[in-house]
């Protein structure tokens, strides 16, 4: 068994609608387990279900959305 399989990995959601970002973060995080959503709404419908450990999120998302006015939406 390798020793890094014997650790919990964490869970990232990543809120990001550039598919160039999202490439760069899934090469940098690879040892982790991604979810990755490009609006603030599919986050929120991804966080009614489950709790990342994690979430990074774009200030400006495509369709005017902006990240931070998707927070104060999750409870």
């Amino acid at each position: 068994m390798d020793a890094a399989s014997d650790f919990p990995t964490a869970s990232i959601l990543i809120v990001e609608d550039d598919p160039q970002q999202v490439w760069l973060y899934s090469r940098a995080l690879r040892d982790y387990r991604l979810t990755c959503v490009s609006t603030g709404s599919a986050a929120l419908e991804f966080l009614s279900n489950e709790t990342p450990d994690l979430i990074l999120l774009d200030h400006v998302l495509g369709k005017g959305e902006l990240g931070g006015e998707f927070l104060p939406r999750h409870k």
